[in-house]
């Protein structure tokens, strides 16, 4: 084989292990699963927020697009993907963990009250529904009949929506929403406030999803349920938000 044959072919051999080995990068310089995720962010200049819910883990070997590392990364989370117009990645919220523990609270804010909050709720089959008071990022306010859904990362509303809450295209963001029936495109945004009886709390993030998804119906999910610990009391038709921080010291 000519020399340089020889040159090229170490020279392409070079670039192929340089690039497997800056794919893993973030995977072997990382001692465990959060770390990994951080050094990713900073990587790909990705927000990543309340990686305090991830559980103590190994980090994990990773390929292949920066999407597919992140959804291969977070399989055992809850997620809310968020792209700007070109596709690209900007922010990634982690909402809980889908095997969910109601002994712990799944976000990292605090409620506004710190009170036991006993609600009372109208029934659909097994399911339990609240009246809330929705607040959105101009202050429109409006009152929904929702379904108390601690599987929904967020609460979930129609689409129909949006423009009644005062959302706009300047304060929603498209993403991907990862859920058991698989991903949907949504409309993410947060809402000046949520109350439900007399529990409330501030900064509530929300998505919009296509009106037919939903049957025109609401989830009142844990981006507000998770910042309280939830018991159900199904013979009296009653759900009890009880604050998971003490107050203040005076």
């Amino acid at each position: 084989m000519p020399k340089r044959t020889c040159f090229i072919f170490a020279l392409l051999s070079f670039f192929v292990l340089l690039s497997l080995s800056l794919s893993g990068q973030a995977e072997t310089r990382a001692d465990n699963l959060k770390n990994q995720l951080e050094a990713l962010s900073r990587d790909h200049n990705i927000t990543i927020k309340n990686t305090d819910l991830i559980q103590s883990s190994p980090p994990i070997k990773v390929t292949g697009s920066i999407e597919e590392q992140l959804k291969h990364l977070l399989v055992d989370y809850n997620f809310v993907q968020l792209s700007n117009s070109q596709g690209t990645i900007e922010k990634i919220i982690i909402m809980s963990v889908k095997r969910y523990d109601h002994s712990k609270p799944v976000v990292t804010e605090p409620p506004d009250t710190i009170t036991d909050a006993k609600v009372k709720t109208t029934r659909n089959g097994y399911h339990h529904m609240v009246q809330t008071e929705l607040s959105g990022p101009n202050g429109a306010k409006i009152n929904l009949s929702l379904l108390v859904d601690t599987g929904a990362t967020a609460i979930v509303l129609p689409a129909t929506f949006q423009a009644k809450l005062g959302f706009n295209d300047h304060n929603l963001q498209s993403g991907i929403s990862e859920t058991a029936n698989g991903r949907i495109e949504t409309l993410h945004g947060t809402l000046k406030s949520v109350t439900v009886g007399n529990a409330s709390a501030k900064d509530v993030e929300v998505s919009f999803i296509a009106d037919d998804k939903l049957q025109n119906s609401g989830l009142l999910g844990m981006s507000f349920l998770g910042r309280f610990q939830l018991m159900f009391d199904d013979a009296k038709n009653q759900i009890t938000l009880k604050s998971t921080t003490l107050p203040r010291p005076d």
